[in-house]
């Protein structure tokens, strides 16, 4: 999915149709490098199969850090280092939720020494070295091996995802926004606490009439980061609720897809 034009616009609405207290601060970046994180993926899709091969950066065979380097290339014209202990000195550290087209360290032999690109739903595309699958492959941050040896994560590419801040307080609102949304792009919510106590909040996302399609349960206190959750919406009329017990927080938009 490529975008030819970059537009960036920051709306701020105050709900006083239902309270004055409650405001929600919406920040929606139209950015060409929402295409990039889909390409990246999509390229290292193509070297699935490819033999492992020290040193080698391109389809006839790589090793990890050469898989990252030749993908990265291709797509955005970065030239990743190609030593992982310079690769996981570049970039930016993610913090947060994992993106499709982040890179995935980890410590196989004594510190970082291992790369793979991240594809969403907790897997990862790498160059295996050894093992039951040699080559260029699909594993799971699920499995021990690779949950005990994780480093960490790296993002090289702005993340430019459209974000929705919510703060959370005493009062109700409802919020349509007036713009339509990219189907099939990531939908970020930051939600964070202006409450006295600790809360529990469960977040729902509806489409049309629909019952729940994603539910998520975040603890959120007033000291601590802002809970961020990513949903990817098909085409359609969607709702975002959060609740605890009542509903405190309705956010309505259309997604719709892109040529």
């Amino acid at each position: 999915m490529k975008y030819s034009k970059t537009c960036f616009f920051i709306v701020f609405f105050t709900l006083i149709t239902i309270c004055s207290a409650f405001s929600t601060d919406v920040e929606i970046n139209f950015s060409a490098t929402w295409g990039l994180y889909d390409e990246i993926v999509d390229e290292a899709y193509k070297y699935i199969g490819v033999p492992y091969v020290s040193a080698g950066i391109d389809k006839n065979g790589v090793d990890c850090s050469g898989l990252t380097y030749g993908v990265y290339k291709e797509v955005t014209g970065i030239l990743l280092p190609r030593r992982v202990e310079d690769l996981i000195l570049e970039g930016e550290v993610v913090e947060s939720e994992l993106l499709p087209g982040d890179l995935v360290f980890f410590d196989t032999v004594g510190g970082p020494s291992h790369v793979g690109i991240y594809i969403g739903g907790g897997e990862f595309i790498h160059a295996a070295s050894e093992g039951a699958r040699v080559g260029v492959t699909i594993d799971s941050f699920s499995t021990n091996y690779y949950k005990e040896r994780y480093l960490g994560a790296r993002r090289y590419i702005e993340n430019s995802y459209p974000l929705i801040k919510i703060i959370i307080d005493d009062e109700t609102g409802e919020l349509d926004i007036p713009y339509t949304l990219p189907a099939g792009i990531p939908l970020y919510f930051s939600i964070a606490s202006e409450l006295s106590e600790e809360s529990f909040l469960e977040f729902n996302m509806y489409k049309d009439d629909d019952p729940a399609v994603f539910i998520k349960r975040i603890r959120l206190t007033p000291e601590e980061e802002p809970a961020l959750i990513m949903f990817i919406p098909d085409a359609g009329n969607w709702k975002a609720v959060i609740s605890n017990g009542k509903e405190l927080v309705q956010i309505s938009f259309q997604s719709i897809d892109e040529e």
